[in-house]
């Protein structure tokens, strides 16, 4: 559609079904904001755990870590048997 009045105008932004006037409110911009920096923590929580079940695959044999254990198996993931433990007492 051409404008006729002279003023310029932009295209306006793709409507969605959740927000059919295309605003976004102040409080989504922000939240965005902090869930991207939340990611970046995160991330960095997750590389550091990777890297301890890289230097000890026991971890995963905790049972609180069984559904990420579950998870790793269901893509294939081959993960080593878990060790055994000997206790050995001494008496004197």
């Amino acid at each position: 559609m051409e404008n006729t009045s002279g003023s310029h105008t932009t295209a306006a932004p793709p409507l969605s079904k959740q927000n059919p006037r295309g605003f976004q409110r102040k409080e989504e911009r922000e939240s965005e904001t902090e869930r991207e920096a939340m990611d970046d923590a995160k991330i960095s929580e997750l590389k550091q755990f990777v890297n301890s079940v890289k230097s000890d695959p026991s971890i995963l044999y905790n049972p609180s870590l069984s559904f990420f254990k579950s998870y790793l198996q269901s893509l294939g993931a081959r993960i080593p048997e878990k060790p055994r433990t000997f206790l050995y007492f001494f008496c004197t």
